[in-house]
């Protein structure tokens, strides 16, 4: 997504031409229509971001969604190289899966944790796993693994 804007300064006749990306500002800098100067602008991408999951709004941080773990779903999403496409109602980004699951695994970003509940509903966890491979979390499905008892074999977890 590009953003345009002319900045005219009438006192001096220059004039000032923003291109703004997701990540990147280029300010090109004219004077009576000859080039002055061009310069590169860093910025950092916005720390909130509107993700939409099968539907459900989720508001959080871009920081939240990249911190627990590395080279996950998320890190991939707003990497400089890739820029997802958004919703230009309100700049959400769309993710096709549950949005009743998603909320488990933004608790878990956000938190590290998982609550005891969801480790003893054992459809839940099934789909939870099932999703931590999805967004590659593999910390996450570390905590969701089924519990070994002592004195089970290998062939009794299966």
């Amino acid at each position: 997504m590009m953003y345009n804007a002319k900045i005219i300064d009438h006192s001096s006749h220059f004039y000032c031409i923003w291109k703004k990306t997701f990540t990147d500002i280029y300010i090109y800098i004219y004077k009576k229509e000859k080039t002055l100067r061009s310069t590169k602008l860093e910025i950092m991408a916005p720390s909130k971001v509107i993700l939409n999951v099968g539907g459900e709004k989720y508001t959080t941080s871009i920081d939240t969604l990249r911190a627990r773990e590395q080279g996950t779903f998320f890190t991939d999403l707003f990497a400089r190289q890739w820029q997802a496409e958004r919703d230009p109602k309100d700049e959400s980004i769309f993710i096709d899966r549950n949005a009743k699951l998603f909320a488990h695994i933004l608790e878990y970003l956000r938190t590290g944790a998982i609550p005891n509940n969801v480790k003893s509903d054992e459809t839940l966890r099934q789909n939870l796993v099932i999703e931590s491979d999805f967004f590659r979390l593999p910390k996450l499905e570390n905590l969701l693994a089924k519990p070994t008892l002592p004195g089970t074999t290998l062939l009794e977890k299966l």
